[in-house]
């Protein structure tokens, strides 16, 4: 029996276009600005939005007693998510970048059954091979398809490392959200992977010409830092404590479909007959894995039983 859709499945489904449409920015972006200066710069302002937030609303006082888990979920789902993210997206073409970064929803599966933090009853593992199969598609067309010849193994291969990052945090931050709020998790580990990305970064922000970066440029920067980083993520932490982290995590299935189109629509890279193929197989996985029996954890408890209407990850 199928469940209604919550709120949170429609912010993951805005999420999730955003998050396709900023391949696209950022492969754009990357042409006027280094992937260093580009996350040097984003990463430190979005990070300071949302601490600000959180400042304003609720303090920090939840944070106590939990920072060295914060420090390492930082320093995994930030720094190492998009310092592979970044040169991953800068080696490949947009629309095969989203198709790799996809494969989080298999890593956070496996990291989530290895470790007990999410359980997925059969129809939801079900949904989510065909989902898989979907991208294996996607896959296949990128490594022995029409574009082989131009050899973008590098860049997918630092996206697979992202995709691993983000597994890691997802799993790992859901615990914690029960004992916070998704914005002061979000916050503190963002701040916390913002400081080394900003001094990596730091050489090549201060050779930028900022009089020489066009207007569309710096749009781009700061749609992939509010929009891609400080909304979505919200989302995103929201989700993962109300959904549980697979559930959620099946949706990014939806991103390589849509950046696919966005890419050829916006880039003039081809959509072929396979990927056509996959992207039909990631909806319909989607769209099984969305069934009454396979309920989410509920934050903090690893057998897995609170209902998708609870109250409670972007």
């Amino acid at each position: 029996m199928r469940r209604r859709l919550t709120a949170e499945d429609l912010l993951l489904i805005v999420a999730c276009f955003i998050w396709a449409a900023n391949y696209v920015v950022v492969k754009t972006t990357l042409a006027e600005i280094s992937p260093l200066a580009f996350n040097g710069l984003r990463f430190p302002l979005a990070a300071a939005i949302l601490l600000l937030l959180q400042w304003r609303t609720a303090g920090f006082a939840q944070v106590r007693g939990h920072l060295g888990s914060l420090i390492w979920l930082g320093l995994v789902g930030n720094l190492g998510y998009q310092m592979f993210f970044i040169f991953g997206i800068d080696h490949t073409r947009a629309g095969e970048a989203s198709v790799f970064a996809s494969t989080a929803p298999l890593f956070i599966y496996l990291v989530a059954r290895m470790s007990g933090h999410d359980r997925v009853g059969g129809r939801g593992i079900l949904g989510l091979l065909v989902a898989t199969g979907g991208v294996v598609l996607l896959l296949w067309e990128s490594f022995a398809g029409a574009f082989a010849a131009q050899r973008y193994w590098v860049g997918d291969l630092l996206l697979l490392g992202s995709a691993a990052c983000w597994a890691i945090y997802t799993v790992y931050s859901q615990p914690l959200l029960a004992k916070m709020d998704a914005l002061a998790l979000t916050s503190v580990s963002m701040a916390v992977g913002a400081v080394p990305l900003f001094l990596i970064a730091l050489p090549d922000i201060v050779t930028m010409r900022p009089g020489e970066v066009s207007a569309g440029a710096w749009a781009g920067l700061s749609y992939a830092s509010l929009l891609a980083v400080v909304f979505s993520y919200l989302v995103w932490s929201r989700a993962v404590r109300v959904l549980g982290s697979i559930r959620t995590a099946v949706y990014l299935n939806l991103v390589p479909v849509i950046a696919v189109v966005v890419a050829w629509w916006w880039l003039g890279e081809s959509l072929t007959v396979v990927q056509g193929v996959g992207a039909a197989a990631v909806v319909g996985g989607i769209a099984l894995s969305r069934s009454r029996s396979d309920k989410p954890a509920s934050p903090g408890d690893n057998s897995g039983s609170c209902p998708a209407s609870s109250v409670g990850k972007g």
